[in-house]
Formats: C-alpha cells, structure tokens, sequence
C-alpha cells in the first residue's frame, strides 16, 4: 500500500496514478491508472526496483507531479 495526498496533506482519491520501470534506455508503464480509495493505493505484484510515479489530478487545468 502507498499514500496518496494533496498539496494541503489531505488523502487524495481524485487523482489517477502511473508507475514506470526504466528497461534500457526506455521507460515502460508497470501499472497506470490506479485509483486511490482513502488515500490509498494497492502496490502488491510489482517487481522491487525503482520507479518513476506520475500522478494526474483530475480537473480543469490538470496537473501532473512527477518523481523518481
């Protein structure tokens, strides 16, 4: 499990959540469009490595956050 949050540290459902894996000199996509339920979002199944998580907020402008 991992916590999603907003700007104000408030449990964020509203937002879509991508993982990618670097494969070479590609990223690849692991898991896209998780939806956080409570601020939470299911990781299991996933290799253990690092990866790049990007998240979409819904709305109007949409904005997206990315980390390594």
């Amino acid at each position: 499990m991992a916590n999603v949050y907003d700007e104000e540290g408030n449990p964020a459902d509203d937002v879509w959540v991508y993982f990618y894996r670097e494969m070479g000199d590609r990223k690849i996509c692991v898991k896209s469009q998780v939806k956080p339920k409570n601020g939470l979002i299911d990781i299991d199944r996933m290799p253990i490595g690092n990866y790049y998580v990007i998240t979409h907020a819904h709305g109007n402008p949409v904005y997206s956050y990315e980390t390594l």
